[in-house]
């Protein structure tokens, strides 16, 4: 626990600042970081960061934490994407897909696809070893059966991809007017209808 001169901001006495140590790998980037905790006022937050700037802090760029977390083995590819997902999403219903792919689900399902074709070579390769002896680990029929489950799911990820790398920005709308013209009036009705639709 620390704490912060307010006169630097026209104050009096000191602002307390809690610093929550992850001294291990175990943070969302994979490395040892510190997080600050401080009451959410924007003049105090610029005070803090002021400070923090003064003693050789830079603020982060736009996704380093997610790059920084994706180089450390936290998140993988897909999950990386999914976070700009979570932040992106325009309603409920792409949130909940990115969620879905930012805890593995997407990974799950390719995981799922490699394991399974792995599974298919080491039959086919354990029959190669053993072919003198006639014995069959996998029969064409299974062999063919396996393959087209693997296929047909790997072409319902691809369609979910494309699906999701479609544009669905919504049209903005400016309700503008002289003041009392009815804009707020009119806006409550929209999100009224919206919601019975």
């Amino acid at each position: 626990e620390s704490s912060i001169d307010l006169a630097r901001c026209g104050g009096r006495g000191r602002l307390t600042v809690q610093a929550y140590v992850w001294p291990t790998q175990r943070s969302y980037t994979g490395q040892p970081s510190v997080e600050l905790r401080v009451l959410g006022a924007p003049p105090l937050l610029e005070l803090v960061l002021e400070e923090l700037f003064q003693l050789g802090a830079r603020p982060a760029q736009r996704g380093e934490f997610t790059f920084r977390a994706f180089m450390a083995g936290r998140l993988d590819l897909a999950q990386a994407d999914a976070v700009l997902g979570v932040i992106d999403a325009a309603d409920f219903e792409q949130l909940q897909v990115a969620l879905k792919q930012l805890a593995g689900g997407l990974s799950g399902l390719i995981g799922s696809a490699r394991s399974e074709l792995l599974n298919v070579l080491a039959d086919l390769e354990a029959g190669l070893d053993f072919i003198d002896e006639d014995i069959e680990f996998i029969g064409r029929a299974e062999l063919l059966a396996r393959l087209g489950a693997v296929r047909q799911q790997i072409e319902r990820l691809h369609q979910q991809a494309e699906q999701r790398m479609q544009s669905q920005h919504r049209n903005r709308v400016v309700l503008g007017g002289l003041p009392n013209a009815g804009k707020s009036t009119l806006f409550n009705a929209l999100k009224i209808g919206r919601a019975h639709v």
